[in-house]
């Protein structure tokens, strides 16, 4: 059985855990953390045209409408559309000098903030004639008691990215003064005697420096959990990130100092039909660099202090099966492990043969003898379960568990699916 993702197709007979950080869909979800924002709610619904002494000065129409994003796919949109016939402040009746084209809350002074922090401002937009201008992400901060303590905007051209057909996401941080409590945040506009269209499609506010990537906004006005960033693909379990760090762009990154996902309650009889283990990772550093083993994963085996260990050193890659009375049996490879090269590594195990493969190739078929392994009653990546150290430093983009063990095409055929996405060998 093979289920479509992406171009291609993994194998999912027998998967029964499965993370893909790079499936910002169904599994990836992004770092946890809470959207301050509401809206974007648009001032102007509807047309409206304002009449002065020299003419037409003020026209806009403003409406929710379903737009294709080529980055993104169809999203429903608030658009804007404007001609600001403006020649100076109060001349003929004219005040309409810096019109607000839409709020980010549901009224004035309602977003909590507090004071002294770091937040990343975030909008996904388009704006017909390229017109930009720092208000597009504007904000206001004041005190509990009311009163003002500063306002400016954070919009720049040179913190955006394009998703196609004239849509971009950009970005910007502030830091909030010591005594400020909430704010208000909009998009203020000043593009003067030209027809014009803006429209917001997401708007996201969170505390921290991470620059979420488009498909991993926060909902606004909600709260993603640390069990809700990375999602099981094979529907069985539920993963905490709660010990995990994430970089600047949002994304997973093992430290090598306290850093693991931990899957609970996570169960599995290896004697059946053995396991597969799979992954796509890198390493901050070359093996040859360890001054110990890191732990790629960690499986609980009861009583057993060492469990079911994958993990790398100097010399490579090793898979620990021990044997029920506890006995750590082992197979280590002798590969070299570069430092920021993606790579995708199997380990299977059925009845005392061990089978590693590097990059869709066979490198190790050793056989140790039948024996019995424990039973697998807990799961954590990126640490080495129930011992004192050994945690991985780099990326586990792809974290996979069977529950017997893959043939050498079934191994071929995921190291294709995954191939040109991970810029693999």
């Amino acid at each position: 059985m093979a289920v479509g993702q992406g171009f291609s197709k993994v194998v999912t007979s027998g998967s029964v855990f499965h993370y893909d950080t790079g499936d910002m869909i169904n599994s990836f979800r992004g770092k946890p953390g809470t959207n301050l924002l509401v809206g974007p709610n648009k001032i102007f619904n509807g047309y409206s045209i304002t009449y002065y002494s020299n003419g037409k000065l003020f026209e806009t129409n403003g409406y929710e409408e379903t737009v294709n994003i080529p980055a993104l796919g169809n999203r429903t949109v608030q658009s804007v559309e404007i001609y600001n016939v403006y020649s100076g402040y109060g001349v003929d009746g004219n005040f309409n000098c810096c019109p607000t084209l839409f709020y980010y809350s549901n009224s004035w002074r309602s977003t909590q903030l507090q004071g002294n922090t770091l937040y990343m401002y975030e909008i996904i937009y388009k704006c017909e004639s390229g017109y930009t201008n720092p208000n597009y992400m504007y904000h206001y901060e004041y005190r509990a008691d009311g009163t003002y303590n500063t306002e400016f905007g954070v919009f720049d051209n040179s913190r955006r990215a394009s998703l196609g057909d004239g849509w971009y996401y950009a970005w910007g941080e502030f830091t909030t003064q010591p005594t400020t409590a909430d704010g208000t945040f909009g998009c203020w506009y000043y593009n003067y005697n030209v027809r014009d269209k803006l429209s917001i499609a997401s708007i996201s506010l969170q505390q921290g420096d991470s620059v979420l990537p488009p498909r991993q906004f926060i909902p606004v006005n909600t709260t993603r959990s640390n069990t809700q960033g990375l999602l099981d693909l094979a529907g069985n379990y539920t993963v905490d990130v709660s010990n995990i760090s994430f970089n600047s762009s949002g994304m997973l990154a093992f430290d090598g100092t306290n850093d693991y996902i931990n899957v609970s309650p996570f169960s599995l009889n290896p004697n059946t039909n053995g396991f597969t283990y799979e992954t796509i990772l890198s390493s901050a550093i070359t093996n040859t660099s360890y001054g110990s083993w890191k732990n790629l994963v960690g499986m609980g085996g009861g009583s057993n202090v060492y469990g079911i260990l994958v993990e790398a050193d100097a010399r490579g890659y090793r898979l620990d099966v021990p044997d029920t009375s506890g006995n750590r049996i082992g197979v280590t490879t002798n590969v070299n492990i570069p430092a920021n090269t993606n790579i995708h590594i199997v380990w299977s195990w059925e009845n005392g043969v061990f089978k590693f493969y590097e990059n869709g190739v066979l490198q190790v078929n050793s056989n140790q003898g039948a024996y019995s392994a424990p039973n697998i009653t807990g799961i954590a990546f990126g640490t080495g379960i129930n011992v004192s150290n050994g945690y991985w430093y780099g990326n586990q983009f792809v974290n996979k568990i069977y529950n017997r063990a893959l043939t050498q095409g079934e191994v071929t055929q995921n190291y294709n699916h995954y191939k040109t996405r991970f810029n693999l060998p």
